[in-house]
């Protein structure tokens, strides 16, 4: 019975070509060991299989969370970015609402003083138009008293 071919390089890396050298048993015996040394490298096959798929999703994994941070970092950016406009926008704002109450009080204060100014004159006026009566009835008074 022909014996299967291996990878003897492979079977040499992982020291297994001294078992095959050094068992010189019966026929029966080698194809057994053959048949164990095959099933080993299948396994050997299949964990390094695992292995490279392990290593793939660890360096995927790797990757997704290097995109998330970056997503995360660039969020935050925009994030205080909006927060700072939100203050810039809320010290206008009050430094607005600051001038109108300003310009209110003002406003008030020259109301207050028109509305006193107003008096004064409208006093002025009363005592004009009593002064302007008087004076009137002075005259009225000295007309009759010089046609008379």
């Amino acid at each position: 019975m022909a014996a299967p071919a291996f990878n003897l390089a492979a079977l040499e890396g992982l020291g297994l070509s001294n078992y095959l050298a050094a068992d010189s048993g019966s026929d029966s015996s080698d194809e057994e060991d053959l048949e164990q040394l095959g099933l080993v490298l299948q396994q050997i096959q299949a964990a390094r299989a695992s292995k490279e798929r392990q290593v793939k999703l660890t360096a995927a994994r790797s990757r997704a969370e290097a995109a998330e941070a970056s997503f995360l970092a660039g969020y935050q950016a925009q994030l205080a970015g909006f927060r700072a406009e939100l203050r810039r926008s809320h010290e206008a704002y009050a430094g607005a609402c600051g001038d109108l109450e300003k310009l209110q009080k003002k406003q008030a204060r020259k109301s207050k003083d028109l509305a006193g100014e107003r008096a004064r004159l409208l006093a002025e006026l009363a005592a004009l138009r009593k002064t302007i009566t008087a004076i009137d009835g002075d005259f009225k008074a000295a007309v009759r008293a010089s046609s008379d």
